[in-house]
């Protein structure tokens, strides 16, 4: 099953990248909760489809100026979850100045979907999270 779930966590992040909108939000669970850093202004606990779109496409928008490009940089298989390396470039939406943030994802799948993913901005901490170092 494990082997599964990073197919399916990986296919996501891979719609994320090309922009693919429609099937980002078709692959997620409609409960999907999203975890984002307690150190962000909107950090905190996100829960159901259309909230975490909402506070998503909000965020794109002050943070980035708009969608942000991603690039998955690694993938660990952890059983239920799923730990993805992310590199996210853009533009300060303010500043203008190029952001370069990497970042882990940990995704939890279950019957197929992602259902919960939880943000570390801290890789060696996500590393932590499931037992694994580098």
């Amino acid at each position: 099953m494990s082997a599964e779930n990073v197919a399916v966590a990986t296919r996501l992040y891979e719609a994320v990248a090309r922009g693919d909108v429609d099937l980002v939000w078709e692959l997620v669970d409609p409960d999907l909760e999203w975890e984002t850093s307690p150190n962000l202004p909107d950090g905190g606990v996100y829960r159901g489809r259309g909230r975490v779109r909402a506070f998503l496409e909000e965020e794109g928008e002050i943070v980035w100026g708009g969608a942000p490009t991603f690039h998955i940089e690694r993938v660990f298989d952890c059983g239920d979850d799923v730990l993805m390396f992310i590199r996210v470039r853009g533009r300060g939406s303010r500043t203008g100045i190029a952001l370069d943030v990497s970042i882990a994802h940990l995704v939890t799948v279950r019957s197929g979907r992602p259902v919960r993913v939880k943000l570390f901005p801290d890789r060696r901490k996500a590393l932590e999270a499931v037992g694994l170092t580098e």
